[in-house]
């Protein structure tokens, strides 16, 4: 019940046109899938449940929707129009580039995050830098899959 009415203004946003709005099409879908996680923690209503900042949720899920418009337009082809028109405003070229800088300001903001004087105190650890080379494979590992599969 809470998921669902965090996920409407974003959805009726979203239908109403901003679908037809290049690049804006993908926040509003990447916004959606950080409402979905907050909604989750508003439901676990349990003090260990915690969202992280902003800085540290916002870019993967454009990373995520980009692959998404890149894999629609070269699966489709000459149909990805008629499937989505706002496809035609896009170019896998475009879309490399708009996945490269998401994802480099994903391991930024991440790597920002686990260093940040805020986050240490609340986790009680100065160990949580160690965890980036796991962060950096798994976004390896997600353009591995994006780009080969």
């Amino acid at each position: 019940m809470v998921a669902a009415a965090v996920r409407r203004p974003a959805q009726r946003a979203y239908s109403a046109g901003l679908k037809h709005v290049v690049i804006v099409d993908t926040l509003i879908i990447a916004a959606g899938f950080v409402l979905r996680a907050l909604a989750g923690v508003v439901v676990a209503r349990h003090r260990a449940v915690k969202l992280a900042p902003p800085r540290a949720r916002s870019c993967s899920p454009c990373s995520c929707t980009f692959g998404k418009r890149r894999h629609e337009l070269l699966a489709l082809e000459a149909g990805a129009t008629g499937h989505r028109p706002i496809l035609s405003e896009y170019t896998p070229q475009l879309l490399d580039q708009m996945i490269a800088v998401v994802t480099a300001s994903t391991l930024m903001a991440y790597a920002l995050y686990t260093m940040a004087p805020e986050t240490q105190a609340r986790l009680e650890t100065t160990r949580l830098p160690i965890t980036i080379p796991f962060v950096l494979y798994g976004i390896f590992r997600y353009l591995y899959l994006l780009y080969r599969h």
